[in-house]
C-alpha cells in the first residue's frame, strides 16, 4: 500500500510540473528509445528579435505534453525511475542551450552543443560565437570567433580574427585561429580563407603547430604535438531545389602516427575525402550523409540530423520550406561561422624506451667489495637511481654506498647460525621524470669461507725439537662457497684464529693478526712449544663467516723432541796464520745429534751462542759470523767463519752450549793468527824554520818529495774510514788507545824520531853507500799501531826516493862582484858551498867524499825549477822551507854553480832566484855556450843568500824534476 502511493505521488508530481512548463521543450526519451541527448547543432542571428510563441503553438506543445504525461502514468515503477532520469537531464540540457542561445543571439551568432551525461560529465560539448568587431552592412566585416568543445576529455579553447568582404556577388574572406588544447597542453596556428556566393561556399584552411613534443595524456609511453596540414571544403546547393545540397572536402596532415579518424587509429602523413549529401525540407531540420575516404583504404560514413533552431527567426519561419532558399544566398550567409576543424589533430610518438636492469645475481663472502651497476636505457636524462636493500644486510654488517647509477657493497656477515637466511634482495629503481618509474632486483648470496688446502710441514729435516724455536709451519688455502672456487689472495679476513685441542699452555701459535691471506691465498701459522704435546693434539682454524676447521694433527702427527747432544769439541780450519785482509776466513764448527745419534740438520738451538773470547770484536775489527737463529746446516753442524781486515796474535772462538742445569757450557778453540797488511801511508811536510810551509801527499803518492833539504821535516798520515781529511801518526799520547812505533829501513838517506816520528834527511849521508856516490835515495818508514784494547795490529809504510838535495851551508851573506869585463876584476865572490875535508875531526861528511867528483853537482835551472814546482806553492813567503824570510831579508837566492868552484869563477856560473818574480833571473850573456845554464848577468851589484845543491841522479833529469 505505501509502495503504491510513493509512485502514484512521484507521477502526480511529474504531471504537475508539465503543466506548469508548458513552453520548454521536451526532448528526452526513454532508455529503449536510445535518445541522441540533445545533440542537435543550432544557430541564432545577431540582433534578431525575440522569439514569439503563438498561441496555437502553445496548444499544440500543451497537448503533447499531455501525451508525454498520460504516456509516464501507465508506465511501470522501474520505467518510472528511468523516464524521470530522462526527463530531468533532457530539460537540464534544453533549458542550458535554451538560455545560453538567447544570451548569446544578442550579440552574434551562436552554435552551442551541451550534453550532459549519466554520469555528470559534459562530453562531446561545444561552444561557437561569432561577434562582429565591426560591420559597415555593406561590403566590410570584421569579426572574432571564440569557441570552445570538450571532446575525448579534453578542453580546447579556439581564437580567432577575421574580415570578410562583399561584393554584390561573391564574399571573400580571411581568417586566423590559436587553437589551445589546454588538457594536452598542445597549440596550434590557423590560417584560412574563404570565398562564398549564392548557393556556393568555398573555404581553405592551414594549420601549424606550435607546441612539439611533450608528454602525452593517451598513455605515459606516448608523446604528442599537433599535426601539421590543411583542408579544402566547398559545399554547393540548387538554385532550382535549394533544399537539397553537396558538400566536397579535403584534409591533410603530417606526421609518422597522426590520429586523424580517431586517437586509437594512427597513420603516416593520412589523408582523407569526404563527400557529402544534405536535405534541408525547413529551415529547422537538416539531415545528410557524408562518406569519408583515407590512406590506408580506412573509410567511414556518417548520419547526421541536426536541428538548426535561430533565434531571433519567428518559429513559423524555420518551419517553412519556402523560407529555405533564402539560407542560400549571400545576404543570407553574412554571420555564419567560420568552416574549420577546430579539434586539434594529434600526433604521437611511443617514447623511448625506458627501462632499467641489474646485473645476474652476485656470490661473496663476507666483508668483499662489489661494485654493481644499473643500467638505465633512455635517451632522456633520468633522475638518480635509487637504491634499497634488506635491512636484514645492513643488521649484518652490510653497507651500500650509492655513486649514481653505480653501487658499492661491502657484503654483510656470513650467518653460520642453522637455518640462517644469507640471501638477500637488491633493488635499483629509476624515475624518467616524466611519470615513468621502473625498477630491477638482483640477488646478493653471502657464501661461508671454505678451507681449499691445507698443509702441515716441518721447518726442519727431522724430528723437531720442543725448544721454543723449532716450529711447524701450518697453512690454510681460503676460497669461499666452492672449494673448487680460487683462493683468496691478499684478502683481509675478520677475526681469524688458530687454536689447539686441547690447549697447551707450553705450545705457541704464532700467526699475523690482520688476517691477510699472502698472495697464493693462504692464512698462516707456526707452531712451536717448549714442552712435547699429547699425541691426539689438533690444530683448528676459525674466523668470520666460517665454522671453524681442522688443519691437521692426532695420531701423534705434531711431535716435538726434547733430548739432543753436542760434540764437546770445536772443528777448526785451517790451521793459519792467515792475511787480515777481510777475505781470507777460519771456519769452526760442533756436531749436534739426536737422542738416537742421527746428525741433528737444519734446527735451531736456542740457547746456543758463538763469541769471541775477551771481546776482541767489539770494534768490528774482527767479524764472527754465524747462522741466524743459531741453525744447523744440512749435516747437523752449527758454523761460524772468522774473518778480519786487521791483525791479530792469539783469538780464541768461544761455543755457549745451553745445559739442562741452567749454566751453559763453554767450549773454546785453538787460538788463531791474522797477519796485518802493510798499507800505504801519506805523508805531510813541514819546515823547521818556516811556519808556514806545509804540504801533503796522498797514500797514493809514493816516492815523493822529489826535492829534500836540510831544513825539511816528514810526518807520515792516515786516513780513517770516518774520517773525512788525513792525520798525522805520532806517537802515544797519555790518554792514546793505540801504541804507535817508528822504524826505517836506510838510515843513511832517512831519519825517523821514534818519539814523534818526525822523518828527516841528514846532510852528510844522503846519497852515499860505503866509499861511493850511490843514486839509489830509497828510504821506506813503517808504523807499527797496536790497539790497546783488542790489540789488533795495523802497519803503515811510505818510500821515499828524493831526486835532489838542496842545504843552505850557513855562509855569512855575501854580495856577487860587478863584473865589468875583466875575468880577474872578482871581489868578495863566494868562496864554496862547503868545505870537503873529511880528515878534519869537525867534517860532516863520510870518509872518502872529497875525492868523489859526483858527490856533488853544478847547479842548472833544471834542479832549481824541480825545486820551485814542487815547494813554491807549500811557502806563501816562497821560501821553500829553507830560509825564514822574517830573519833573512834578501829578496834573492844565490845557487852557487859548483861546490868546487874557485875563487876565479866567474860570476855568471851562479843562478839566481828572485822571491819576488818566484822565478829565475835570466842571464844576457850571449858567449856561444849553448849547452850552458842561464848563469847570473853581467851587470849590477847583486846579493842573496846561498844555497848549493848535492848529490843527484845524473843523467837526464827532466823526467823526475
Amino acid at each position: 500500500m505505501d509502495s503504491y502511493i510513493y509512485h502514484k505521488s512521484i507521477r502526480f508530481s511529474v504531471l504537475l510540473y508539465s503543466l506548469l512548463l508548458p513552453m520548454a521543450p521536451t526532448t528526452a526519451f526513454s532508455e529503449e528509445e536510445k535518445p541522441f541527448e540533445n545533440k542537435a547543432e543550432r544557430g541564432t542571428w545577431l540582433n534578431s528579435g525575440a522569439a514569439n510563441t503563438t498561441e496555437k503553438e502553445t496548444a499544440g506543445e500543451f497537448a503533447q505534453n499531455i501525451q508525454q504525461v498520460s504516456n509516464i502514468l501507465t508506465s511501470s515503477p522501474s520505467q518510472l525511475t528511468d523516464q524521470a532520469k530522462s526527463y530531468a537531464l533532457g530539460k537540464i540540457n534544453d533549458a542550458i542551450s535554451t538560455e545560453t542561445h538567447q544570451w548569446l543571439s544578442r550579440y552574434g551568432t551562436a552554435r552551442i552543443n551541451f550534453s550532459l551525461d549519466r554520469k555528470g560529465k559534459w562530453d562531446n560539448s561545444a561552444v561557437d560565437l561569432l561577434l562582429p568587431l565591426y560591420d559597415n552592412k555593406t561590403d566590410w566585416l570584421f569579426f572574432t570567433q571564440l569557441g570552445y568543445r570538450h571532446q575525448d576529455s579534453r578542453h580546447t579553447l579556439n581564437l580567432g580574427l577575421g574580415g570578410r568582404y562583399f561584393t554584390p556577388n561573391w564574399m571573400y574572406g580571411f581568417n586566423t585561429f590559436f587553437d589551445n588544447d589546454m588538457t594536452g597542453k598542445n597549440k596550434r596556428v590557423g590560417v584560412g580563407g574563404e570565398a562564398w556566393t549564392d548557393y556556393v561556399r568555398l573555404s581553405a584552411n592551414t594549420y601549424w603547430r606550435v607546441t612539439e613534443w611533450h608528454q602525452s595524456i593517451k598513455s605515459q609511453d606516448y608523446e604528442e604535438r599537433p599535426s601539421n596540414g590543411f583542408d579544402l571544403n566547398s559545399e554547393f546547393y540548387l538554385p532550382a531545389y535549394p533544399n537539397l545540397g553537396g558538400k566536397l572536402a579535403y584534409e591533410q596532415y603530417y606526421g609518422d602516427n597522426v590520429a586523424l579518424f580517431n586517437r586509437d587509429t594512427t597513420q603516416k602523413n593520412p589523408s582523407l575525402a569526404r563527400i557529402g549529401l544534405n536535405y534541408t525540407p525547413i529551415p529547422l531540420v537538416t539531415m545528410g550523409v557524408d562518406y569519408k575516404y583515407g590512406s590506408g583504404g580506412k573509410s567511414e560514413t556518417l548520419f547526421q540530423a541536426n536541428l538548426n533552431y535561430r533565434f531571433g527567426t519567428p518559429f513559423s519561419v524555420q518551419l517553412s520550406p519556402s523560407s529555405v532558399a533564402s539560407l542560400r544566398t549571400l545576404a543570407g550567409s553574412r554571420y555564419d561561422l567560420v568552416e574549420r576543424n577546430n579539434n586539434i589533430v594529434l600526433e604521437y610518438r611511443k617514447k623511448p624506451e625506458f627501462n632499467i636492469t641489474l646485473p645476474n645475481p652476485v656470490k661473496g663472502f663476507s666483508g668483499q667489495t662489489l661494485q654493481t651497476n644499473a643500467t638505465v636505457i633512455s635517451e632522456k636524462p633520468v633522475k638518480p637511481v635509487n637504491w634499497q636493500v634488506d635491512p636484514q644486510f645492513l643488521k649484518n654488517k652490510g653497507v651500500i654506498t650509492p655513486r649514481g647509477n653505480q653501487l658499492d657493497v661491502v657484503l654483510p656477515k656470513y650467518n653460520t647460525e642453522a637455518d640462517a637466511i644469507n640471501d638477500y634482495t637488491l633493488t635499483a629503481s629509476a624515475d624518467s621524470g616524466d611519470g615513468r618509474q621502473k625498477s630491477a632486483q638482483m640477488k646478493i648470496t653471502v657464501e661461508p669461507f671454505v678451507v681449499k688446502d691445507k698443509s702441515i710441514k716441518q721447518s726442519t729435516e727431522g724430528p723437531l725439537v720442543a725448544n721454543g724455536q723449532s716450529a711447524y709451519e701450518l697453512a690454510a688455502s681460503i676460497t669461499h662457497g666452492n672449494p673448487n672456487n680460487k683462493p683468496l689472495q691478499d684478502q683481509t679476513l675478520s677475526n681469524v684464529r688458530w687454536y689447539l685441542k686441547p690447549e697447551n699452555k707450553n705450545a705457541t701459535l704464532a700467526w699475523d693478526k690482520s688476517g691477510k691471506t699472502n698472495d697464493q691465498g693462504q692464512l698462516t701459522a707456526t707452531l712451536t712449544s717448549t714442552t712435547p704435546l699429547d699425541k691426539n693434539t689438533q690444530i683448528f682454524l676459525a674466523m668470520d663467516g666460517m665454522r671453524d676447521a681442522k688443519i691437521g694433527g692426532g695420531d701423534g702427527i705434531i711431535d716435538f723432541d726434547n733430548n739432543i747432544k753436542f760434540d764437546e769439541k770445536i772443528y777448526q780450519q785451517p790451521a793459519g796464520p792467515l792475511k787480515g785482509n777481510g777475505e781470507d776466513s777460519y771456519t769452526f764448527k760442533i756436531k749436534v745429534v739426536n737422542a738416537q745419534n742421527e746428525p741433528f740438520r737444519k734446527q735451531d738451538i736456542p740457547g746456543f751462542k758463538w763469541k769471541i773470547k775477551d771481546n776482541k770484536d767489539e770494534k768490528d775489527q774482527v767479524k764472527l759470523v754465524a747462522p741466524e737463529n743459531s741453525m744447523t746446516d744440512e749435516e747437523g753442524y752449527l758454523v761460524a767463519t772468522l774473518t778480519s781486515h786487521y791483525g791479530f796474535d792469539d783469538i780464541i772462538v768461544e761455543a755457549e752450549i745451553p745445559s739442562s742445569t741452567g749454566d751453559p757450557i763453554t767450549l773454546s778453540s785453538t787460538p788463531v793468527k791474522f797477519e796485518a797488511i802493510p798499507q800505504p801511508a801519506g805523508i805531510l811536510l813541514k819546515s823547521a824554520v818556516t811556519p808556514g810551509f806545509k804540504k801533503e801527499f796522498p797514500a797514493s803518492e809514493q816516492e815523493r818529495p822529489h826535492n829534500v833539504h836540510d831544513k825539511l821535516e816528514v810526518y807520515l798520515t792516515r786516513k780513517l774510514p770516518d774520517q773525512t781529511m788525513a792525520s798525522p801518526l805520532t806517537t802515544d799520547a797519555a790518554d792514546s788507545s793505540e801504541h804507535i812505533q817508528f822504524s826505517v829501513d836506510n838510515k843513511r838517506n832517512a831519519h825517523v824520531d821514534e818519539k814523534t816520528g818526525k822523518v828527516t834527511f841528514p846532510l852528510a849521508t844522503w846519497g852515499w853507500s860505503g866509499s861511493k856516490n850511490t843514486p839509489d835515495h830509497k828510504a821506506t818508514v813503517t808504523v807499527n799501531i797496536t790497539d790497546n784494547t783488542t790489540e789488533a795490529k795495523t802497519i803503515y809504510t811510505y818510500q821515499f826516493n828524493p831526486k835532489h838535495y838542496f842545504y843552505n851551508p850557513n855562509i855569512t851573506l855575501k854580495e856577487v862582484p860587478l863584473y865589468k869585463g875583466d875575468d880577474t876584476d872578482n871581489l868578495n865572490v863566494f868562496k864554496t858551498c862547503d868545505t870537503l875535508n873529511s880528515s878534519s875531526q869537525d867534517s860532516p861528511y863520510p870518509a872518502g867524499m872529497e875525492g868523489n867528483s859526483k858527490a856533488f853537482n853544478d847547479a842548472t835551472s833544471l834542479y832549481l825549477n824541480s825545486l820551485v814546482n814542487e815547494f813554491g806553492s807549500a811557502d806563501p813567503e816562497g821560501a821553500f822551507g829553507i830560509f825564514n824570510k822574517a830573519v833573512h831579508k834578501s829578496e834573492n837566492i844565490v845557487v852557487n854553480a859548483s861546490p868546487t868552484q874557485t875563487l876565479n869563477d866567474y860570476s855568471r856560473y851562479y843562478l839566481l832566484f828572485v822571491y819576488q818574480a818566484n822565478a829565475i833571473k835570466q842571464t844576457d850573456l850571449d858567449d856561444g855556450q849553448d849547452d850552458k845554464p842561464p848563469y847570473l848577468p853581467q851587470m849590477g851589484d847583486i846579493s842573496g843568500y846561498l844555497l848549493c845543491l848535492k848529490n843527484q841522479i845524473p843523467g837526464n833529469t827532466k823526467g823526475i824534476l
